[in-house]
């Protein structure tokens, strides 16, 4: 285990209840693309005991930058602009092209468990977090697992998700999941 928090860069996806599905953090201090396994889908018994677990991908610190420059320009607050909703528009397109090139052309991804501390706490640790919301990985096996592993999972969580879906609106259902 990791005694150290590392920076969680962005939360693109978080559901309602709170759980993060996707974003950008380091691991040993270069940023990796973030995917939650969602165990609680399918293997309730394993995520009870795993906690939260995800896969991560090395990025480049360019492209690091670049989508969190898009992210800054297009998904702020509402705040009245009334451009606001095709600056969100765009930002999905730029996060989901950023999902999928890498998870694309992922060779492998390591296996962890996040333990994730939020702001407040970070600024009172004074740590290495310089006051970001921060995680400390826990690896779960010590080699990483195959790109056609991860892309196998994130393709089961799309069907088990659209299983889930109403008849009604999968029918009506016009943009495609993020996977």
């Amino acid at each position: 285990m990791s005694t150290k928090f590392e920076v969680l860069h962005l939360a693109a996806e978080v559901d309602v209840d709170g759980q993060l599905w996707a974003g950008i953090a380091d691991y040993q201090g270069q940023p990796h693309l973030l995917l939650a396994e969602l165990l609680d889908l399918d293997q309730p018994r394993a995520r009870k005991r795993l906690g939260q677990t995800f896969f991560l991908i090395a990025v480049t610190r360019g492209e690091l930058l670049a989508i969190l420059k898009e992210w800054r320009a297009s998904a702020l607050q509402f705040d009245g602009d009334p451009t606001w909703k095709q600056k969100q528009r765009r930002w999905e397109k730029a996060w989901t092209n950023f999902k999928r090139k890498y998870l694309k052309q992922a060779g492998g991804a390591w296996r962890v468990r996040g333990s994730f501390r939020p702001q407040s706490a970070a600024r009172r640790q004074n740590d290495c977090a310089k006051g970001e919301d921060s995680v400390r990985w826990t690896l779960l096996r010590k080699t990483p697992v195959t790109g056609d592993s991860v892309r196998a999972r994130m393709a089961r969580i799309v069907e088990l998700l659209e299983a889930q879906l109403p008849p009604a609106a999968a029918a009506n259902r016009v943009e495609e999941l993020p996977f």
